[in-house]
């Protein structure tokens, strides 16, 4: 069940780069140009999305390169992309329709 609440989505993403930084052994990077990013969201949903995709960036991905989390605040949306260098998942077997 989503619990939604107007809250600053940075903080909580900020939160899981630290933890993620104390976790893993990897240089983990997050790229963002703003300072905050308040509306309504459902901060433990996206704490675990990213928690998540950093995973999966760590598992499959060089552990010589960097992770990169892109935040891009479109002020209607929010765009959340990690970044790593491997191999990609073949077009077969990646999940395009959501």
């Amino acid at each position: 069940m989503l619990n939604f609440e107007n809250t600053d989505l940075l903080k909580d993403i900020k939160w899981v780069h630290a933890e993620s930084n104390e976790v893993y052994t990897n240089d983990i990077k997050l790229d963002c140009k703003v300072e905050k990013i308040e509306g309504i969201f459902d901060s433990t949903a996206i704490k675990r999305l990213l928690e998540n995709l950093i995973g999966n960036a760590v598992k499959y991905g060089d552990k010589e390169k960097q992770i990169t989390i892109s935040i891009i605040d479109e002020k209607e949306a929010v765009v959340i992309k990690v970044h790593n260098y491997g191999k990609p998942i073949p077009e077969a077997k990646a999940g395009t329709d959501f």
